[in-house]
């Protein structure tokens, strides 16, 4: 099973949308998948038509704080024989707001999925609140890949950007880091602004930025006004077509692919630190940066099956990889580090 949490600071950016609509779009592409709404503000669950489920995100971390261990599995709503769907309801912000002093604050959403098999889902989908709270701190805590949905505006970035901080932040506690990948939505091709958002930040995420873009259409909030995925209200309109093609993206990306941690020991005091090889061309990418953790760097990227030379740029200095004792001479008089995946 691979966790996926779909987070933004920021507000209004298609986060919700994209967590439905690819969640929904897995279970098409015949992927038994799990929807678990985190968001106190429910949109996901009221966007899929849920409204005052018997048993909620909250009915279940409740029962956790309780020392209960809560019945997951008969629990759920069932959309299709490969989707179902663990709706939230508003008081979950109130629990939040009580999690600063408990010890189980950021183990709730661990907890909850330690009663599923691994195998008995594909993809578990976290639907995330608008904030950096311990909702999304939890997810982003057993996150194999972190999505970040972002609108063609500053104000979004800027929530993407601090999203990679508390990554670094959390890393330090729980010497973990979800894949990121990035996804442009409300995407209006006509605007000016929108077509050079989107080349600048292609340059900036490279291939963490996913190929799809979700174009902005109505037929996405049509959907959620009648508590439907896009794809049962819309299947021919333009957000049924680009939430498949990032389904179908999201898929290559995962299954074709292993994703690898680096990490760098130390240093600290540097300004930044990319990982460099076969797989990018030997070039200093920003999608190849690694993220400050503690006293090191951490990252983890997707790399598809092979062997490949690399090497660590810490500043403006090439080092292999001094964790890894698998290395070659380079044509410099150094070593390149090895990695099979």
């Amino acid at each position: 099973m691979k966790i996926i949490a779909v987070a933004n600071q920021k507000g209004g950016c298609g986060k919700t949308t994209t967590a439905v609509n690819l969640a929904y779009g897995l279970s098409l592409q015949k992927k038994k998948t799990l929807l678990l709404d985190c968001d106190p503000q429910h949109h996901a669950s009221t966007a899929l038509g849920y409204h005052d489920a018997p048993f909620t995100t909250l009915t279940a971390f409740d029962a956790i704080v309780r020392g209960e261990r809560p019945d997951l599995k008969n629990s759920l709503q069932h959309r299709n024989v490969f989707f179902s769907v663990l709706p939230s309801e508003f008081e979950l912000g109130a629990l939040e707001a009580e999690l600063s002093h408990n010890q189980l604050a950021l183990s709730l959403t661990e907890k909850l999925i330690s009663g599923l098999s691994r195998d008995e889902y594909d993809y578990l989908v976290i639907d995330c609140p608008p904030n950096l709270g311990f909702m999304t701190l939890n997810a982003l805590k057993v996150a194999d890949v972190l999505l970040v949905p972002f609108d063609a505006g500053i104000f979004s970035l800027m929530g993407v950007d601090n999203v990679r901080q508390i990554l670094s932040m959390l890393a330090e506690v729980t010497n973990h880091m979800p894949s990121i990948f990035h996804l442009l939505t409300v995407y209006d091709k006509r605007s000016n602004y929108a077509r050079q958002f989107m080349t600048d930040a292609r340059k900036r995420f490279g291939n963490l930025l996913f190929s799809t873009v979700i174009r902005a259409n109505a037929h996405l909030k049509e959907a959620a006004a009648e508590g439907k995925s896009v794809f049962e209200h819309a299947p021919k309109a333009n957000g049924s077509q680009d939430y498949m093609n990032l389904t179908q993206e999201l898929l290559r990306t995962l299954e074709s692919a292993e994703l690898v941690d680096f990490t760098v020991n130390g240093f600290a005091d540097a300004r930044s630190v990319y990982v460099t090889g076969d797989f990018n061309g030997w070039q200093r990418r920003q999608d190849f940066a690694l993220i400050r953790h503690g006293r090191g760097w951490k990252a983890r990227f997707p790399l598809e099956k092979g062997t490949y030379r690399y090497k660590f740029v810490i500043d403006e200095s090439w080092q292999h990889d001094q964790a890894n004792p698998i290395q070659e001479a380079d044509l410099h008089g150094g070593y390149n580090s090895v990695l099979t995946v």
